[in-house]
């Protein structure tokens, strides 16, 4: 990942949400849980995606979407288009979680 991304990462999101001794004994990194699971995969088309993100968003949600999911990627600039609009501005988890 630090080529990838050119830094360390200190953050990772546990498959399924679940951490337990396991899992915080096999990493340093520091788990993200989500606030809004938009159920993203059962959805086929990505208006219906991003409608229930912009119906069910509050401030400082961590949303869950999948981007294995090529209705999810497609719903994305939508949301953030709606989001914007709204008022919304899009900040890493790293920041959200140093304000709070």
């Amino acid at each position: 990942m630090n080529v990838l991304q050119g830094r360390t990462p200190t953050v990772f999101r546990p498959p399924y949400g679940a951490v337990n001794g396991t899992v915080r004994g096999a990493t340093s990194l520091s788990p993200v849980l989500w606030t809004l699971d938009t159920e993203d995969w059962k959805y086929p088309d990505a208006a219906k995606a991003a409608q229930v993100v912009t119906d069910k968003v509050k401030r400082n949600d961590v949303v869950l979407m999948h981007d294995i999911h090529a209705t999810s990627v497609a719903a994305v600039p939508q949301i953030l288009r709606t989001l914007t609009a709204r008022g919304y501005h899009f900040v890493t988890v790293s920041h959200l979680r140093a304000t709070m």
